[in-house]
């Protein structure tokens, strides 16, 4: 999307006011001046046209409000009020190109990898995030940096970690259960399309209004049919040759931190909108993890039995909450230990 659609929409919204204002103005001066003889077709026809104008300036104040004031994250970042949302929310970008604040190196460091869960997709501030949480915590004498962003994989975590110019003294690794998927797709096994995106005939009036696109994504928000998302990792999680995949990746993850000589910490994320389905797959990576020596600190048991609705974002978006975000700092800090 172009500037356009974000801090420069209000442009296309002057044109739109203008051009009905001045065909209401020529309506006018039509009923006023030109077609004066009365008449029932010409009452008719006056009471549509201000029908028209009407809807036209409703549709006009509508329009407006939700591409300035309905700006809310969605998972996967596919309507314009999430597009808004990270126009709005997604900084500060520090040097090294990550959502983070620019890094005071200290004797101490602290690196958080990982995806969206990490970066910190829905919360509007950083501060918030549990890595900035557990920062405070840790205090002057460490940096906590954040390597993160959405849609990375174990292979963007650790080419992350390759190329930076420190290494950590601590490493945490943000893992959400959806990190299987290069695994599974090295060997066959493709994702189920998690939305429908509308028909050719009416798309470019959709991804062109704030409007429209919060009425279409909020009536068809995903169609998964029978293979839905939970059941595909169901299968990649105990496809044998997948989870070998997978183990690699993990494992050489594990094998960056015992070169650097850094303490290495996964957080393990079940899916915070369903955590029963994902229960099994988290504990299998917290086994496995364990059986290398590696602490892992799985959220399932933790969150169990919780409204989905006190630990996500939103309706639209899973990710993590800051009440969510608070709840996992603290839980690291008391159960991750000690701390030097």
């Amino acid at each position: 999307m172009t500037s356009l659609y974000y801090g420069h929409y209000w442009v296309f919204l002057l044109a739109y006011f203008v051009v009905v204002t001045a065909a209401l103005v020529l309506a006018v001066r039509l009923f006023k001046h030109r077609w004066v003889r009365r008449g029932r077709v010409r009452q008719v026809v006056i009471r549509l046209t201000m029908s028209l104008f009407s809807t036209l300036y409703l549709l006009l104040g509508l329009e407006a409000i939700f591409a300035y004031g309905f700006v809310q994250s969605d998972g996967f970042s596919f309507t314009l009020a999430s597009r808004q949302w990270l126009h709005r929310h997604w900084h500060p970008i520090n040097s090294y190109h990550y959502r983070d604040h620019e890094p005071v190196w200290r004797d101490k460091v602290v690196f958080v990898v990982g995806d969206s869960f990490a970066a910190g997709h829905g919360i509007a501030n950083i501060d918030d995030r549990f890595a900035d949480r557990l920062a405070r915590k840790l205090g002057d004498g460490w940096t906590v940096a954040v390597l993160a962003d959405n849609g990375w994989n174990p292979r963007d975590y650790l080419a992350a970690l390759e190329k930076h110019d420190h290494t950590p003294d601590v490493l945490i690794v943000s893992y959400f259960v959806n990190d299987i998927e290069t695994a599974a797709a090295s060997h066959g096994m493709s994702r189920p399309r998690l939305r429908v995106h509308p028909p050719r005939w009416i798309a470019p009036v959709i991804y062109h209004s704030y409007l429209l696109d919060w009425v279409y994504w909020r009536i068809y928000r995903a169609d998964l049919g029978s293979d839905t998302y939970c059941q595909y990792l169901e299968r990649a999680f105990t496809d044998d040759e997948i989870w070998a995949a997978h183990r690699r990746e993990l494992d050489a993850l594990v094998a960056y931190g015992r070169r650097v000589d850094a303490r290495t910490i996964f957080v393990v994320w079940p899916f915070l909108s369903d955590v029963p389905g994902s229960k099994d797959q988290t504990a299998k990576v917290a086994r496995y993890l364990d059986s290398q020596g590696v602490t892992a600190l799985d959220l399932a048991p933790y969150f169990a039995g919780r409204n989905p609705d006190d630990l996500i974002v939103n309706r639209m978006d899973a990710h993590p909450n800051e009440r969510a975000n608070a709840e996992v700092a603290e839980l690291f800090w008391k159960t991750v230990g000690p701390w030097p």
